[in-house]
């Protein structure tokens, strides 16, 4: 349901500084270009701070406008003097994190300056804890205010730190496209999985998966595997050592634009082992896609099983290629499933909630 904004941040007299560790290929940086784009939209002005340069999101936000300042440097500690020195040069108002791992830099800048600061979860809370050894506290509890994508997350801080942490939900955004309109099919069914070419994402099991569905007689069943990352190569070599799956798998590295592609696609599989809210299922669902996917994380706010898709153990191998069976066997089943899921991202995930919710946590902050 379309909506007007009500927005009473005000935006003239804000200044914002966002710190990002990376530009890279990823669900936190593609939403930043969301933000990004609607602040410059709302004419509010902001500048970036990254710790890396020439990566995947770098060139669409310069073609933005964006003023982006590097802070290239491994050790931590020059990382906070430099981040010290940009806050005094450009003397920000608010101070925006949007990784975990980046949240204490922030947090320490806002308490030294006395700025508020917003800190970011884009995981499901426990994944992110662990993951971030002795700074693990100081990520969660140095910045004013904590940002999560995923209701998962919020429980679950809330249960292990109850009274303890100010938490906004911002759930992720996807994009309505014209590519929807026109859906475009193959004499073949395209099953896909998109994202970092990274261990935890589990590319490898979905491997297996399909070439047991190639066991099963399916031959006319292609896997595109969209995405770039360190396991790229390995994962190659895992698809030419398994001789059922030649010319059934192709790589079709990172897309900047996915949607024009996934409009190709039949089925979409996700195993990872961990999640917040993916931008890669959702992705999937505005263009239509059944979604097959791993039941952890915030996943299940957006696949409701049997509705729009299925959520399955990803250890359990052969339940998985059940499951994709069923979809293959079905082309009503993958036609509903597909209208379910797409319904579900236009009327809750749009763009305009999305600033609206923006809007609103920036009002919080400042209040």
């Amino acid at each position: 349901m379309e909506y007007p904004l009500k927005i009473k941040f005000s935006e003239s007299n804000n200044y914002i500084c966002f710190v990002l560790g990376t530009l890279g290929q990823g669900g936190a940086e593609r939403q930043f270009f969301y933000i990004a784009r609607t602040l410059i939209n709302r004419q509010v002005r902001f500048f970036v701070i990254t710790f890396s340069r020439n990566e995947f999101w770098e060139r669409s936000l310069k073609d933005l406008g964006v003023n982006i300042e590097y802070v290239d440097v491994h050790s931590r500690l020059l990382r906070v003097v430099s981040i010290l020195r940009l806050i005094q040069k450009y003397k920000p108002n608010l101070l925006y994190s949007t990784h975990f791992f980046t949240n204490a830099y922030v947090g320490l800048a806002g308490r030294l300056f006395g700025i508020k600061s917003i800190g970011s979860i884009r995981g499901n809370g426990e994944h992110d804890l662990k993951n971030s050894g002795i700074f693990r506290f100081l990520n969660l509890f140095s910045t004013s205010f904590i940002v999560a994508n995923s209701k998962n997350a919020i429980n679950y801080l809330t249960m292990m730190f109850p009274s303890k942490l100010q938490i906004e939900l911002l759930p992720n955004v996807v994009e309505k496209t014209p590519f929807f309109l026109s859906k475009q099919r193959s004499e073949n069914v395209n099953l896909v999985m998109l994202g970092r070419l990274a261990v935890p994402k589990r590319f490898d099991i979905l491997i297996n998966v399909f070439a047991e569905i190639i066991n099963r007689g399916y031959t006319n069943t292609r896997l595109f595997i969209v995405g770039d990352g360190v396991l790229g190569e390995g994962l190659k070599i895992l698809v030419g050592n398994i001789p059922s799956l030649a010319g059934y798998v192709t790589f079709t590295g990172a897309l900047i634009d996915p949607f024009p592609f996934l409009c190709t696609m039949d089925i979409m599989v996700h195993l990872s082992d961990h999640e917040g809210l993916p931008n890669a299922i959702m992705e999937g669902m505005i263009c239509g896609l059944p979604i097959i996917a791993s039941n952890v994380g915030g996943i299940p706010e957006l696949v409701d099983d049997g509705k729009n898709g299925f959520l399955v153990n990803n250890q359990d191998q052969d339940s998985i290629a059940d499951k994709i069976e069923q979809a293959l066997r079905s082309p009503s089943l993958r036609q509903k499933f597909g209208e379910d899921g797409s319904r579900k991202m236009k009327q809750g995930y749009s763009l305009q909630h999305f600033e609206q919710n923006l809007f609103e946590i920036f009002e919080r902050v400042g209040s």
